[in-house]
């Protein structure tokens, strides 16, 4: 009993000084809007991450509910609601699975995000680079053409107006022009042509998606 009792008093004389058994003095570097607001640098690496797992989730989201609306299935057995079989049908709250929200909350996110990256996190951080905002820009002009390509209009800030799918369209070209601009690099050129022919395409502009394309 007296050994036990010795290593109990010696651990606890080794964790006198630890914040295990003093919590007060945890210091939580909790990143909030303000700190942003006054600080971002390094900020430009985390938001771009986010973008591309936001971008992810909602090709997966627009796939699998434009699939489900086309004649490629039969919607007789799923978690969806039936309004997918008439897709004129559709409201933005609609199609709910799980927690996972439709394709227009998804695109309305990663819009979102890139707008706030743009007017708060790259101009406040000093390590940002011209590629960080290129990558930024095509994001965003990635959520504007996807929302177009399945809304007829919708808002693109908060509380603000519905606009027309033509004219949000008008905006994610400038973004992906914008984008080149900023980053010529293969990659990036090559990603930027092929969104900028999708969105010409949608538009009905067939020379300049021909050229893009």
């Amino acid at each position: 009993n007296i050994k036990y009792l010795s290593i109990v008093l010696l651990s606890m004389y080794l964790f006198s000084g630890c914040d295990l058994l003093d919590p007060t003095e945890v210091n939580n570097p909790a990143i909030t809007e303000e700190k942003l607001l006054q600080d971002a640098t390094g900020g430009a690496a985390p938001l771009i991450t986010g973008l591309k797992y936001d971008f992810a989730n909602a090709l997966m989201q627009t796939i699998k509910y434009t699939e489900l609306v086309s004649d490629n299935y039969d919607n007789t057995s799923t978690f969806l609601s039936n309004v997918a079989d008439n897709p004129y049908a559709i409201l933005p709250n609609e199609m709910q699975l799980d927690d996972n929200r439709e394709i227009y909350f998804r695109l309305q996110t990663l819009h979102a995000k890139a707008l706030f990256g743009l007017n708060v996190i790259l101009p406040r951080d000093s390590k940002a680079t011209q590629e960080d905002y290129a990558t930024v820009y095509f994001y965003k002009g990635m959520a504007l053409l996807m929302l177009s390509e399945n809304f007829l209009a919708f808002p693109i800030e908060e509380n603000g107006k519905m606009v027309k799918a033509k004219d949000a369209l008008a905006l994610g070209i400038e973004h992906f022009k914008k984008s080149v601009e900023m980053d010529a690099s293969t990659e990036n050129l090559q990603r930027c042509n092929y969104a900028l022919a999708r969105a010409y395409r949608l538009l009905g502009d067939k020379n300049n998606a021909e050229h893009y394309a």
